[in-house]
């Protein structure tokens, strides 16, 4: 996903503070239950400790490759005037790392899905009306 390609972002013009929500509740609940993803995930978290291969996939699908999706995000939001410029990275971190926690949260407590959620949702407003422009 490049969010410096014209084909992947030209419907994501315009896009607000709840745009993104819903967008972020989507990729959220795909996370967590598509199979595939899930079982991954999991499988992963418990082997990075007795795998130095499966401890490296885990950081770069799980941090590396989390934060290059959301920098180019906020990049992509900068270019359109919906975010002030800074930091990329730094903001990147302050988008994703919460709703990553909420994610494991999920994982071990799949009851509170409708609860992150809505966590998620008051985040991602918060966030833009933080870095609105």
């Amino acid at each position: 996903t490049n969010w410096d390609d014209p084909e992947f972002t030209k419907y994501k013009n315009g896009m607000t503070a709840e745009d993104a929500a819903i967008m972020i509740q989507s990729q959220v609940r795909r996370i967590l239950h598509d199979p595939a993803i899930s079982k991954g995930r999991k499988m992963l978290m418990i082997e990075q400790f007795r795998n130095e291969e499966l401890a490296e996939l885990q950081t770069k699908q799980n941090y590396e490759d989390v934060l290059n999706y959301f920098m180019g995000m906020m990049r992509f939001l900068i270019r359109e005037g919906t975010l002030k410029n800074a930091d990329t990275e730094i903001m990147a971190a302050q988008f994703s790392s919460p709703i990553t926690v909420w994610i494991n949260q999920c994982d071990r407590e799949p009851e509170r899905e409708d609860e992150v959620m809505e966590l998620v949702r008051k985040h991602v407003m918060q966030f833009f009306e933080i870095y609105r422009k």
